[in-house]
């Protein structure tokens, strides 16, 4: 067992597999380039090596891979099919679903259950202009093969006043057409919205998420 210096073991476990990224989201990067994989990145073999260990020493039972964007990483196939015979409860993936459709295959073969998808819009002008980059109707033919394969899907939303407020209510009434749970997400302060006047223009607290609903 892992214990941290308050006595407190953890059962959960997040890996990133990679800072690289295919969109340039706006919230993300202030220039539109795109996020690349870190010089010092491990392997495939060396995450799972790290991972197993971890796993038996403090008796994980959850797991979560994140990035940058998973999918877009050589190692991504490797990697999940790897965690996917170690002895856990529950493995789950945050993307932005650009790559679903074409990793569908190794997704179903791992049994992995539940996918996070980062989705802003459902208009294609303003999905263009925030991830500024792929295409949204290959995410939204990812997320129907997903929902097919019978994989559990959340929508992480994050409302901006000026860039997609009106598309609050569209993404509610999507998710609940098809039984997916979305979850809003508020603008945090980091990175380069640490400076300047952006996130006061667009930031939305909670309540004016709610009340944007109701």
């Amino acid at each position: 067992m892992i214990v941290d210096n308050l006595g407190r073991s953890f059962k959960n476990l997040r890996v990133s597999l990679t800072a690289a990224c295919n969109y340039a989201c706006t919230y993300c990067v202030p220039d539109g380039k795109r996020l690349m994989p870190a010089r010092n990145e491990l392997s495939a073999r060396e995450l799972l090596k790290l991972v197993g260990y971890i796993q038996e020493a403090a008796g994980i039972e959850k797991l979560r891979i994140t990035g940058g964007d998973p999918l877009v990483t050589p190692k991504f196939d490797e990697f999940l099919l790897g965690v996917s015979k170690f002895p856990l409860r529950d493995i789950s993936l945050t993307t932005n679903g650009q790559l679903l459709l074409q990793k569908a295959a190794v997704l179903k073969k791992s049994g992995i259950k539940r996918i996070n998808i980062s989705l802003d819009t459902l208009n294609p002008l303003k999905f263009k202009q925030i991830a500024r980059g792929g295409d949204l109707d290959t995410v939204l033919a990812g997320i129907d093969k997903m929902l097919e394969l019978g994989i559990k899907i959340k929508i992480n939303m994050v409302p901006m006043r000026n860039q997609n407020l009106a598309d609050v209510q569209r993404l509610l009434e999507y998710s609940l057409q098809r039984g997916i749970e979305l979850r809003f997400i508020e603008l945090m302060r980091m990175g380069h919205l640490l400076h300047g006047s952006s996130f006061q223009q667009e930031f939305l607290s909670m309540q004016a998420i709610l009340d944007e609903i109701a």
